[in-house]
């Protein structure tokens, strides 16, 4: 159907319904009458709803009126095409694609052939109102035609009147003025269902467009289950988008939320395996396999959930990624994917900050007669490739290189270094000082052989405060 670019321009420029030129439809060969209504979603154009109806249909409407068969109705486009007659109800041959609209004088209506005819007479019936009249005699007989323009269905006004002999006039010419009134409210009737409809339709498409908006932020607490629809195609979509809400929620719990988000925003390339300076921390708790001992298995599936809340607030909050848990261990970095120039500060921070959580919590457990929860950490700095490893079903956003493993060993080292009453022993390599400034202050504990190494390693414990 040809001019729908237009018809889509035409409704987002207006921001209204808008009347819109005859469209040519392929499919009925025959033009067609449109009101264009535009859908919008916070200020962003979505499409527009089209209702349309054929010249024909509309000349029906015309023909099946109640009047007498020497009483003709009609509707012109400006003064000489004819949008709708009864020889246009079943007469398909007088439509033409270049030409839309048959002229006056094409459709085999003598009367209505000479409305325009040289010096027709002017009418002056009170009882007319607003409308306009003028009589023409056809075959020695007068015809009176009424009529009346109406602007805003074209960029020319359309013309609805009727003719009838003029000794007939009388009652008849009430009966067309009432008819003209009722054809505008037709009219009227038609706007409104297309309001109606559009606002049917319009509601679940913008609820299921703000819902969606939350998916692609990853706000699954907004994004929530919608209800169904009465309409079946907007219906499957809705339960495929619930479908999906219940999904995400899965996902959610598996993958970090704030890593899924740093990878959209940088796009693919955020995946692809790149060389970066990192900080590593690793966690470990001290003599957990004592402490798990005289746990159930429900207890100690407790503990450290709620010992790992405790961390995984610690690091979230100075923009460091959970890389896994291994144990009671917990393994997290700085610097990728986000490119972060003060990552070992950051670590160093969030180190702190675990120690005080621990200490803090320790507090509650004496409280409930709990045992308390003792922790050690050790931090390195240096370079790692960083990006997708694994296999193609299994796949994790992870680092490889020595920094991880030199993390590990320098928590390791804590154990000759924490005394019974130490309940958290930060230690550092002297990489992660370098990296982080004047920020972290330490005391030196001496040089150290790490396990699987030969060089000895500098390594400070860092201050809690």
């Amino acid at each position: 159907m040809p001019g729908l670019g237009e018809a889509f321009e035409m409704a987002r420029s207006a921001g209204h319904p808008v009347w819109g030129e005859l469209l040519w439809s392929e499919r009925l060969n025959q033009p067609l009458v449109n009101v264009r209504t535009p859908l919008w979603h916070e200020g962003s154009f979505l499409g527009i709803l089209l209702t349309t109806v054929t010249v024909s249909e509309l000349s029906r409407f015309l023909a099946e009126s109640p009047a007498r068969s020497d009483v003709g109705a009609f509707i012109l486009l400006g003064r000489n095409h004819v949008v709708a007659h009864a020889a246009l109800a079943h007469n398909p041959q007088l439509f033409k694609r270049d030409n839309l609209l048959p002229e006056v004088t094409e459709i085999g209506d003598r009367v209505l052939a000479s409305i325009w005819s040289p010096n027709p007479e002017t009418g002056a019936a009170a009882f007319v109102g607003s409308s306009k009249s003028h009589i023409v005699t056809v075959d020695r007989t007068p015809y009176i035609f009424i009529y009346r323009d109406i602007s805003g269905y074209s960029d020319q006004p359309w013309m609805v009147g009727r003719y009838l002999p003029l000794d007939e006039l009388g009652s008849e010419v009430r009966r067309i003025e009432r008819a003209a009134w009722l054809g505008l409210a037709a009219v009227l009737v038609a706007v409104a269902g297309a309001w109606l409809v559009g606002y049917a339709i319009g509601r679940p498409i913008l609820r299921l467009a703000r819902a969606t908006s939350a998916i692609r932020t990853l706000d699954l607490t907004s994004a929530r289950p919608l209800a169904g629809s009465h309409l079946r195609e907007l219906d499957e979509a809705i339960r495929a988008y619930n479908a999906l809400i219940a999904t995400l929620h899965w996902f959610e719990t598996y993958v970090p939320r704030r890593l899924v988000k740093q990878l959209m925003a940088q796009g693919e390339q955020a995946t692809a395996l790149v060389e970066r300076e990192v900080t590593v921390l690793f966690t470990d708790i001290v003599d957990f396999t004592s402490l798990a001992e005289r746990l159930s298995a429900s207890d100690a599936a407790t503990f450290l959930n709620d010992h790992f809340r405790l961390l995984a607030a610690c690091v979230e909050a100075e923009g460091g990624t959970i890389d896994k848990y291994i144990g009671d261990s917990l393994m997290a970095f700085w610097g990728a994917p986000e490119l972060q120039l003060d990552h070992s500060a950051r670590a160093c921070r969030a180190g702190r900050a675990i120690a005080t959580a621990i200490v803090g919590d320790n507090r509650r457990r004496r409280g409930l007669g709990l045992p308390p929860a003792r922790i050690r950490i050790g931090i390195h700095a240096g370079p790692a490739m960083v990006g997708n490893i694994g296999a193609p079903g299994r796949i994790n956003y992870t680092l490889v290189g020595d920094v991880v493993n030199t993390a590990q060993r320098i928590e390791d080292v804590a154990k000759k270094c924490m005394t019974d009453e130490d309940e958290a022993v930060i230690l550092v390599s002297d990489a992660v000082l370098r990296s982080a400034g004047p920020e972290c202050s330490a005391q030196p504990v001496g040089e150290h052989i790490l396990r699987g190494r030969h060089e000895a390693t500098n390594v400070f414990r860092l201050e809690a405060s």
